[in-house]
C-alpha cells in the first residue's frame, strides 16, 4: 500500500509542478475529484488514483502485472483552453515520471521511473448553457500504468 502512496503523490507532484510551468499559477492542480462544481476555480485539473488491478502473465497461473488508472479531469473555462489543458496533460504523462518516497510526508529520494500506457483523451460533451460553468467545458485523460517502478 505505501509504494501505491508514493506513486499516486509522484503523480500528482509531477502533474501539478509542469503543468504550473507550463500555464502558470492560476492554474489548480488538485488530488481527487472537487465536491462543488458550481463554485470550482477554472482552470483546474484534478488527478484522481482510480484503481489498481491485476492483469494476468499466463492463464492459469496467478502471476500477473499491478496495473494502476488514474483519471486527469480537465476543468476550463472554454473548449480551447480545455483542449489545451487535456493535450499536455496528455503529452506529460507519454514522458513518464519519476517515482518518490513520500513516507516522511515531504518529497523524498528517487525510486524509479513510472511509465503510462494506454492513455486516452476524451472531451465532455454537455447540453447548453443551463449545466454549471464548472462542468461546461471538462475533458478527461486516462491512463494507465505499471506498478512495477524501473531503474532507481
Amino acid at each position: 500500500m505505501r509504494e501505491i502512496r508514493n506513486i499516486d503523490r509522484s503523480v500528482l507532484h509531477y502533474i501539478r509542478t509542469q503543468l504550473v510551468s507550463i500555464w502558470g499559477s492560476h492554474l489548480t492542480v488538485k488530488d481527487g475529484h472537487p465536491n462543488d462544481l458550481e463554485n470550482i476555480e477554472l482552470p483546474t485539473v484534478t488527478v484522481n488514483y482510480v484503481t489498481n488491478a491485476r492483469s494476468p502473465r499466463e492463464i492459469g497461473t496467478e502471476e500477473g502485472y499491478d496495473s494502476i488508472y488514474w483519471h486527469f479531469m480537465v476543468f476550463a473555462r472554454g473548449k480551447g483552453e480545455r483542449d489545451d489543458i487535456g493535450y499536455d496533460v496528455y503529452r506529460l504523462l507519454e514522458s513518464g515520471c519519476d517515482v518518490h518516497d513520500f513516507s516522511s510526508g515531504a518529497i523524498g529520494g528517487r525510486l524509479g521511473k513510472l511509465q503510462f500506457e494506454g492513455i486516452s483523451y476524451k472531451p465532455i460533451f454537455t447540453l447548453g448553457d443551463s449545466v454549471p460553468e464548472g462542468e461546461r467545458n471538462r475533458s478527461v485523460v486516462i491512463a494507465r500504468a505499471e506498478v512495477s517502478i524501473t531503474g532507481a
